[in-house]
């Protein structure tokens, strides 16, 4: 035997062996724990948060806290893990997920970092409830923010491989979650509501991505209610994103803006405009040097007063492709389109879609706006659009304005069942993840029931 293979044994290692990764863990128990405590096992947890003040986390690395447990104080995590070995923030035991009460101080901060996973908390009282700057593949999970001045969860940064899911995020002064300068993120399963602005700053949104340039980021399955100040989702200065299968009502402003030369795909989605919405407002609104796909949406637009609140809405240098779309006004003060001063002819492209009603409201000759013109369905296929679209009632299942994405199933015999154009070539399912058999309007598939 070699010496080296001796001294090898000696120690208990062996050629070839995996790198051990020991991955120390920590525990607090706000009821049951010591700060004098070793704060390494369950048994012996730490009471607070004081004693991971300045700690340096690293692979393999978890912070937990005991369920039921309600902490006041600071958090911040410095040193990251690996892909095999992330980072974690989350819980022990059973019961209720664990609160930090921030005592209207920053919240959890994240710095510098990759490779985390936060999970299974209750962060209240914070100013901004999760603030990540400068990281990379983080995920936070099954986390509720709430109470939060400055926003709920803010992304700031260069990096990618972000991932919200199951989240829920309410009664935040400022957006519910934004993105500033990040390569892409995924967004799903979400909820968000109570989104404030107490400040008046011109409008806050549920979800908002700014700059997000890089890779295309996926928002979906995810379910806004407002009163939203400003939109439900907001795409600006260039991000690029999927919007698909969300329940998005109460943006006072907007159900989806794509706005400052930003790309989406948006598709299946339920959209409601509330009364209360500003001028201008939209269900979907394309800005400016924007590009739009819009297929498969089920826009329930409740828009009152003066003033264009509109369906879709395409600014002069907007670029709009609306496909199986249905839209549904419920006030005299809506209207389908409005389409800024210039020609739409190559900027806006309209076709399949079921609009009602088409009929003509006080003050304008129709629900189609174009420029300073307003006419109705015929007068908007005089300019190359919608020459297979429709309109009559959508025979929705159930209320409107709707309370639930399901009152907008289609009964039997609605003129939207096998009216659309196949689409598959871009995606299959309707909002519930159903597979389209055939090629309806509207976000759900005709076979969808009760």
């Amino acid at each position: 035997m070699s010496p080296l293979l001796a001294l090898l044994l000696l120690f208990g290692c062996s050629p070839g062996a995996p790198e051990r990764v020991p991955g120390r863990t920590w525990y607090v128990d706000s009821a049951h724990g010591d700060d004098a405590a070793s704060g390494t096992s369950p048994e012996a947890p730490f009471a607070t948060l004081a004693p991971l003040a300045g700690l340096r986390t690293g692979p393999g690395d978890a912070i937990l806290l005991r369920r039921g447990s309600r902490l006041r104080g600071s958090l911040r995590l410095a040193g990251g893990g690996t892909e095999e070995h992330p980072v974690r923030l989350g819980a022990y035991g059973s019961g209720d997920p664990p609160v930090i009460d921030f005592g209207g101080a920053a919240g959890l901060h994240l710095s510098g970092v990759t490779h985390v996973i936060v999970a299974d908390l209750r962060l209240t009282n914070a100013r901004r409830g999760i603030f990540v700057d400068e990281c990379a593949e983080i995920t936070i999970r099954n986390v509720e923010v709430d109470h939060c001045v400055g926003g709920g969860l803010i992304f700031r940064g260069e990096g990618s491989g972000f991932l919200v899911e199951d989240c829920h995020v309410h009664h935040v002064d400022g957006d519910g979650l934004a993105t500033f300068g990040i390569a892409g993120i995924v967004v799903r399963r979400c909820r968000f509501h109570h989104i404030l602005d107490t400040a008046l700053s011109g409008g806050h949104d549920a979800i908002a991505l700014h700059e997000a340039r890089g890779q295309e980021s996926l928002i979906e399955n995810n379910v806004c209610r407002g009163l939203f100040s400003k939109a439900c989702v907001s795409l600006t200065i260039g991000t690029r994103a999927v919007v698909r299968r969300n329940f998005l009502s109460g943006g006072r402003r907007y159900g989806i803006l794509c706005g400052n030369g930003s790309t989406a795909l948006i598709h299946d989605n339920v959209i409601v405009v509330p009364a209360e919405t500003s001028v201008p407002g939209a269900g979907i609104a394309t800005g400016m040097e924007s590009r739009v796909r819009a297929f498969n949406n089920t826009i329930c637009n409740g828009g009152a007063g003066e003033g264009e609140r509109c369906s879709f809405g395409t600014a002069p240098t907007g670029s709009l492709e609306a496909r199986n779309n249905i839209s549904v006004l419920l006030s005299p003060g809506s209207v389908h389109h409005w389409v800024g001063e210039g020609d739409s002819r190559g900027r806006v492209v309209a076709d399949h879609n079921l609009y009602h009603p088409d009929d003509v409201p006080p003050g304008r000759e129709g629900r189609f706006i174009l420029g300073r013109l307003s006419g109705r369905l015929e007068a908007w296929r005089l300019v190359g659009n919608d020459r297979h679209g429709l309109a009559g009632d959508p025979l929705f299942a159930g209320e409107l304005p709707p309370r639930d994405p399901l009152d907008c199933l289609l009964r039997a015999g609605s003129p939207a069942c096998g009216s659309g154009t196949d689409l598959s070539g871009i995606f299959q399912a309707d909002f519930r993840g159903i597979p389209r058999k055939r090629w309806d309007m509207g976000a759900f598939a005709c076979e969808t029931r009760r």
